[in-house]
């Protein structure tokens, strides 16, 4: 009777640990459907909680990262490694773009082969948010909107380098030798 106890303790705290973390959680199924999604998560994609389950995280992600992670989920799936963190982003339930930090993390049954997969997915569309500001206030004039001197220059080096490289790898610009050996 105090195991039956001390197990239903452990699983209250897990779930309220799960269901209340400020970060988007999710377990996910071996083929990457969502079995379980927090509100930070359903939050953080603009979907519902019970919209998400059942979804996979081939359903929101950017078709551009998908590549990249379903080889990820086969290497976690092969058991390559054990875990796997990647910056990417996710398709919003509106349509925008976010960015996340996406944490796999295998977790294994008693036999060693694969249960479920746990994905902590803290949102840094924020910091990206905040990074293209800051780029673009570092190279325009605060009250006009207009290129500063340096985005000018900064341009202009650009165009530069990029005309040089060309240049030197035309066969245009190739010398050829008239001398004897």
């Amino acid at each position: 009777m105090e195991r039956v106890e001390a197990l239903r303790e452990a699983e209250e705290r897990f779930r309220r640990a799960f269901d209340d973390a400020p970060i988007g959680m999710a377990l996910a199924s071996l083929d990457g459907r969502y079995l379980r999604v927090n509100t930070a998560l359903a939050a953080l994609t603009g979907y519902r909680v019970d919209e998400l389950i059942g979804m996979g995280f081939p359903d929101i992600t950017h078709p551009e990262d998908l590549k990249s992670d379903l080889a990820a989920m086969e290497a976690l799936l092969s058991g390559e490694f054990e875990t796997y963190e990647t910056e990417k982003r996710y398709v919003h339930a509106q349509g925008h773009v976010l960015w996340v930090q996406v944490k796999r993390v295998r977790r294994a049954r008693r036999d060693g082969g694969p249960l479920h997969f746990r994905r902590p997915d803290p949102g840094r569309h924020e910091r990206k948010r905040a990074e293209a500001e800051l780029a673009h206030q570092a190279l325009h004039d605060p009250l006009t909107g207009l290129p500063t001197a340096s985005c000018s220059s900064t341009a202009s080096e650009v165009a530069l380098a990029h005309s040089a490289a060309a240049t030197a790898r035309s066969p245009s610009c190739s010398s050829t030798s008239t001398g004897s050996s």
